[in-house]
């Protein structure tokens, strides 16, 4: 694991490192949370859970188990009238539910700012909230999720009193007089608390049968669960306090019960055991600007700054937005581990049987306002027995998807502008009718693609090859290996080169080059000399001018390109089959990314060196059929007679584009993501963006059992497959019927695991 190499530099030194809780930044996460270190014994238990579970689950379609957790607030209060502070509103229950539900999913946030370092580790981790809508004798709750107690009447000192030791009170009184089964629910406790204690929450550690005695801070039956601070929950009303006013204490603390700790292992660059998070070395507050706190726990610990955009650190909840796979992997595990986990969701809590004869009433939230072109689902709150069936609507007129007759659609705005959204909800008993004004609908910033493939060819255009025609007049062009784009034509072309506009990869920051893939015909591909090379190139140069001064090569034996797999389509450049011939995408790696810097605005030229001075030798390599620009001058050749560079339309009189795909990505590729090593590397999308059809391509050095599935930014699944002896393959993947928008393709092979993000456009 990556965080082990810290390990020798800690030693050094020596145990008062290691023991290390004390500094400003420590004193303010102690001050924030009342959540400390659990203690070595529950950490060895539960990192020999977490490795256990990995091993289980290894090779499975996905480590990430759908699990709901039935949750109930219990709202200390001194007599005030509900909506009056400390007993606050349901809704501030309900913002808070959306953004656990949101931040546990991975969408809790605007991708734009997301850093390139850590842009693949965005994880959805598989748990959802539910409000229980019953109490522990099954009876349905007057409001769902929410237990008002007066602590008045229990003669209980008010937490707000200077003198009490908050943690203690909660934990030895307020819990245990009010704890409900903490087999069955998620406990969370809201009160006041006195201005001169700045703690924002705390949570009890996951409590395991095979865990020797109680550690420090792990739940037991009467104290299981989270506190939070009333001013803290949700992200709604007056009482809320900036900069803690998002709902990201509750997220950061039900992650500690969970099982995750935080960044900076409670100490002074300590483990938090994630290998996918980097070095920290204390809490971080406030809103930073990434990178920030380069390698602060020594060299190469953290060379993109700290993860202070991670919900286990304490900057401003606008700040926070992610988890990591493997802290997930740590949630997972105490869901199947925890004494009081392993049994949540299972007691149908969240839901109440149909009730008869109740009028429908229509019912939904939109939580913020959509971006043109952007899908969104809104929150459809409406109720009803029997069930209502459902007719979305919306003025002016919206892309509504699947159906405006499904209870939750993907509804996308076109233009920009004041929209009126229509909820209309029919039973039995009555129809009723919502409706909710979405003001200043505008186009948001494009996110930047941290990981792309631009392709001259266009999915809808048709690969073919070409052949040149005979000649009386060059020698060997009557007959015999006559070929066009072939190492052993007749006109013996030496090179061909085609154009990358600058604008293509527009939306990519910083970008480099890192690898092409061409597209070689295995018909007019021949071997005859086993030591032949083939060298992929760029160059610099404008579109009117052709190829100029080269930038980077890599040179690989045409016999691997022979021996790589063939395909009889691939959807991603193209959209022919062929039957008498194969394509074979073939990668060249370029010993290090080239990056495009300011001299590349204009463009650079990708080319293959054709074998034309080995006699049996050739490559043969795809083109397009629809390419009809008037004055197409992007695809040249270097011809062996003169050594110059023309183009392709002047030489042969005919207008194309050449399958070569170069692969880009911002940088750096590699960060400090150890889960980025070989199969992030290896695997590319293209076309991205595109219209729903597109390719994965894998270039693997073994063969690996995948699985593949797809999420919307909603954190809902779209497709799933589980793939076997993947090496160098193509898998075509079609979300051409699903809305347009982002989408997240995880990739696993049980150990190692890579998401790619893919724009879909329609």
């Amino acid at each position: 694991m990556r965080k082990k190499l810290l390990l020798f530099c800690i030693t050094v030194l020596g145990t008062m490192a290691l023991n290390a809780q004390t500094g400003d930044q420590e004193n303010m996460a102690t001050k924030l949370s009342g959540t400390g270190a659990p203690g070595q014994a529950w950490d060895d238990w539960f990192n020999q859970q977490v490795a256990l579970y990995e091993k289980s689950h290894a090779g499975e379609r996905t480590m990430t188990i759908a699990r709901q957790i039935p949750v109930v607030f219990h709202i200390i209060h001194y007599g005030q009238a509900v909506g009056a502070y400390p007993n606050i509103d349901s809704s501030e229950i309900t913002t808070q539910m959306r953004t656990l539900n949101a931040d546990y999913a991975g969408v809790g946030m605007n991708y734009t700012n997301v850093p390139v370092a850590f842009a693949n580790l965005i994880a959805n981790t598989g748990i959802t909230f539910c409000l229980a809508k019953k109490n522990p004798s099954g009876t349905p709750l007057a409001e769902a999720g929410i237990h008002r107690f007066d602590a008045n009447s229990a003669g209980w000192q008010d937490p707000s009193t200077p003198t009490v030791n908050l943690v203690n009170y909660i934990n030895t009184t307020v819990k245990a007089a009010t704890i409900w089964d903490p087999n069955k629910y998620l406990n969370i406790w809201v009160s006041d608390r006195s201005p001169s204690t700045t703690i924002l929450g705390f949570a009890t550690y996951p409590a395991g049968t095979t865990l020797v005695g109680i550690p420090p801070g792990v739940g037991t039956s009467t104290n299981d669960g989270v506190w939070c601070y009333a001013k803290a929950v949700g992200n709604t009303g007056a009482a809320i306090v900036p900069p803690y006013n998002g709902g990201r204490t509750l997220t950061r603390e039900i992650a500690h019960w969970l099982g995750v700790r935080s960044l900076w292992g409670d100490g002074n660059c300590l483990d938090d055991y994630c290998g996918d998070t980097p070095w920290q070395k204390q809490a971080n507050t406030g809103a930073p600007i990434h990178p920030s706190f380069v390698n602060t726990c020594g060299p190469g610990t953290s060379p993109n700054g700290e993860m202070t955009m991670n919900f286990m650190d304490f900057t401003d909840d606008s700040c926070r937005y992610m988890f990591t796979p493997k802290q997930a992997t740590r949630m997972q595990t105490a869901m199947s581990q925890g004494t009081y986990r392993v049994l949540l969701g299972t007691h149908t809590l969240c839901t109440l049987p149909v009730v008869t004869n109740t009028p429908a009433v229509a019912g939904f939230f939109v939580d913020a306002v959509p971006c043109v072109g952007q899908p969104f689902t809104p929150g459809n709150t409406s109720s009803g027995g029997p069930l209502p069936t459902f007719q979305w609507s919306s003025a002016p007129a919206a892309v509504i998807y699947p159906s405006p007759a499904v209870a939750n659609p993907a509804i996308t705005f076109n233009s920009p502008g004041s929209y009126t959204l229509y909820l209309t909800a029919t039973n039995s008993l009555n129809i009723s009718t919502y409706s909710l004004v979405i003001p200043s609908v505008t186009t948001c910033p494009i996110a930047p693609l941290c990981l792309d493939t631009v392709s001259p060819i266009q999915s809808n255009d048709t690969l073919t090859t070409y052949r040149a025609s005979n000649s009386n007049f060059v020698l060997g062009c009557q007959s015999g290996f006559s070929g066009y784009l072939t190492g052993t034509n007749c006109y013996s072309d030496k090179e061909f080169a085609q154009f990358i506009a600058a604008s293509s990869y527009s939306a990519i920051y910083a970008p480099q080059v890192n690898s092409m893939i061409v597209l070689f015909d295995s018909v007019g591909t021949k071997l005859t000399n086993p030591g032949t090379m083939i060298t992929c190139k760029l160059y610099s140069g404008t579109l009117g001018n052709g190829p100029n001064s080269p930038l980077t090569s890599e040179t690989d034996s045409l016999k691997s390109i022979i021996k790589s797999p063939k395909y009889k389509s691939v959807s991603y450049c193209g959209i022919s089959t062929f039957t008498t011939t194969r394509i074979i995408p073939y990668k060249f790696d370029f010993p290090q990314p080239f990056i495009l810097t300011l001299g590349n605005t204009a463009g650079f030229y990708a080319s293959v060196e054709t074998p034309y001075t080995s006699v049996g030798d050739s490559i043969n390599i795809f083109s397009n059929t629809q390419y009809t620009a008037t004055n197409d001058s992007s695809s040249w050749v270097l011809l062996s007679s003169t050594n110059n560079w023309r183009t392709i339309r002047y030489g042969k009189g005919t207008k194309l584009q050449l399958a070569m795909i170069p692969q880009l990505t911002c940088r750096p590729l590699v960060g400090i993501r150890e889960i980025q090593s070989e199969l992030a590397a290896n695997v590319a999308v293209v076309p991205n963006p595109n219209n729903g059809v597109f390719s994965l391509i894998f270039t693997l050095p073994r063969e690996e059992k995948l699985t593949i599935t797809a999420f919307n930014t909603l954190g809902q699944q779209v497709v799933s497959e589980q793939l076997e002896n993947v090496t160098h393959n193509v898998v075509n993947m079609d979300l051409n019927s699903r809305p347009a928008g982002i989408y997240f393709i995880h990739v696993s092979n049980g150990t190692d695991q890579t998401v790619k993000k893919v724009v879909v456009t329609h």
